[in-house]
């Protein structure tokens, strides 16, 4: 049996060591010991006067535990050692070991060195590592790896460790090693680092034609926008695409397109733009100048912040009015009809408060959402007396009916006018709320806008742009003001099913209790039962029976568990 004692520090071979041999499970017993030396003592046939291993005649076949004793008195068992093995015992373990050599290593090194040199070549290799991060990592494109912080201190370290390991070199490219070492890893780092960015970019990429889908902004029953930029031109766009459960329908994918070839015919500052519309792969779409903001009644929920109503002031109401009624009537002079103008459809650019005044409502206010839109050269895809919008926002005519045109257009932003103005949806015979609120002048024109005959309404939308336009700036809005007549009075001959009511009640009911879900499943079929039936009913029935239903409850009720739904 062969055993060879390893020290630590100065002492390699473990001089003076003292080696016992047990038999197996019985160390430390004397009457079990089968041999025992001290290392460095005898002299072998080679001459060498300090021994580096010990040798025991033990019997074969058999297993034994060592034990070794260094000087330092430190104790290190050895168990179940075969007979006639090598064994290798050191004083220290592997983890020890290491780091006692690296310090002798080092101590060393620093004896040696040049340290001026050394710090010279230390100061180049910290700014090669801030280089790495920075200007290379982004030159090659490399962002997985590159850019962290312990990027610098790694390169540190592999320059201090060659210098370390080569400083006992006496050829030249071994001296030379430790300045090439960092060097060397950077290159790695950056070459790895853009392989990996290369692939987790192809794995992450989503990619509709020369359109790259970097992240979504929004998304809804009909379908996804995104924030994309077109591979060619660079252009960062919004791209609506729809579905693909829905894209396989018809009426959906022309509804879309229409959309986008709508929105291409218009060029106004206060309407969203188009750059392209199309299909790619049976896939639809429609590339829109991309919007920072929030829709405006996102806006105005925004901004309440408490259980009081939002108001805006009477100037800022008129200066909205404006800008809207100028996108209006550009959309009017295209003989097109909105369909569904809504506070949701008007997006407000930036953050903070709404604008106070004109110029502001110019600079950030838009125009969107032409999905239910049209007009004179577009093909109709609804049935005729269809029920198309938002009930809260839908002219008289267009409950009994009869087909939207550009006044019905009006007689929606006089709601989303009056909401602004009011901080809530108008109610039933709630006109005269609006004197006591806003100056003569801008009550007199919302009366208008609000008149259940669209004959009593403004004959355009530039004519409602340059009477808000005069109020905003405090000047008389002209001649072409006329006290409008008053709603007409709606019939109450409709008789409406007992449980409606009940129905109503409870879902309120829910709502103050804190059941939002019962309260949402009875609030849709509710609604769904109303549209279902005045569907059904004859036009000249249909404005009795939502008044029968108390319609503005209903809105209320939506427009609490639903925010934005209306």
């Amino acid at each position: 049996l062969k055993v060879r004692p390893r020290g630590a520090g100065g002492d390699p071979l473990a001089r003076g060591a003292l080696v016992r041999v047990y038999d197996v499970g019985r160390p430390g017993e004397r009457a079990a010991l089968r041999g025992i030396q001290a290392v460095g003592v005898g002299l072998p046939e080679t001459g060498v006067t300090h021994l580096s291993e010990v040798h025991f005649g033990v019997p074969p076949g058999h297993r034994f535990d060592l034990e070794v004793r260094f000087l330092g008195g430190r104790r290190v068992v050895t168990r179940g050692v075969a007979a006639g093995s090598v064994v290798t015992v050191h004083e220290l373990p592997w983890g020890l070991r290491s780091l006692a050599l690296a310090a002798r290593r080092t101590v060393r090194a620093f004896r040696r060195a040049d340290l001026g040199r050394e710090v010279a070549a230390l100061a180049a290799v910290i700014a090669l590592a801030f280089a790495v991060r920075g200007p290379l990592s982004r030159r090659f494109q490399a962002e997985s790896l590159c850019p962290r912080a312990p990027i610098p201190i790694l390169l540190a370290a592999a320059h201090l460790a060659g210098t370390v390991i080569w400083i006992d070199a006496t050829d030249g490219w071994r001296r030379a090693a430790p300045f090439a070492t960092a060097p060397a890893l950077a290159l790695g780092l950056l070459g790895a680092d853009r392989a990996i960015t290369h692939r987790l970019r192809l794995r992450r990429a989503r990619h509709l034609g020369p359109y790259r889908l970097l992240e979504p902004l929004g998304e809804g029953g009909m379908g996804a926008v995104w924030r994309a930029r077109h591979l060619v031109s660079g252009r960062r766009v919004a791209l609506k695409l729809l579905h693909p459960r829905i894209t396989a329908e018809e009426t959906h994918r022309r509804r879309l397109l229409r959309e986008g070839a709508i929105l291409a015919q218009l060029d106004h500052p206060n309407i969203v733009r188009v750059y392209e519309t199309g299909e790619i792969g049976g896939q639809g779409f429609v590339s829109m100048e991309i919007l920072d903001g929030r829709p405006l009644r996102a806006a105005l929920a925004a901004a309440e912040g408490s259980s009081d109503p939002v108001r805006l002031s009477p100037a800022s109401v008129a200066a909205f009015l404006a800008v809207a009624a100028e996108a209006l009537g550009a959309v009017a002079n295209r003989g097109i009809v909105h369909r569904d103008v809504k506070s949701d459809n008007f997006f407000v650019l930036g953050s903070g408060s709404l604008p106070a005044d004109l110029s502001g409502w110019r600079l950030r206010l838009k125009l969107m959402d032409f999905g239910l839109a049209s007009g004179r050269d577009l093909p109709a895809l609804t049935a005729d007396h269809a029920l198309l919008g938002t009930l809260a926002y839908l002219a008289p005519e267009v409950l009994r009916g009869e087909p939207a045109d550009a006044r019905s257009d009006l007689y929606s932003l006089g709601i989303v006018a009056y909401e602004l103005a009011l901080g809530r949806l108008p109610r039933a015979d709630d006109l005269p709320a609006i004197a006591p609120v806003l100056p003569p002048d801008l009550a007199r024109w919302l009366r208008r806008l609000l008149s259940a005959d669209p004959a009593e309404r403004p004959a355009s939308a530039g004519e409602v742009a340059r009477a808000a336009a005069a109020i905003a700036a405090g000047e008389p809005p002209g001649p072409e003001i006329a006290e409008g007549a008053a709603a007409a009075p709606i019939a109450r001959g409709v008789k409406v099913e007992s449980r409606w009511g009940d129905r109503l009640a409870e879902a309120r009911r829910h709502q103050r209790e804190g059941r939002a879900v019962e309260a949402h499943i009875l609030l849709l079929e509710l609604l769904a039962e109303l549209r279902a039936t005045l569907e059904r009913l004859p036009v000249a029935e249909r404005t009795a029976y939502a008044q029968e239903v108390r319609l503005d409850e209903l809105i209320d009720l939506e427009r609490t568990l639903r925010p934005g739904a209306l």
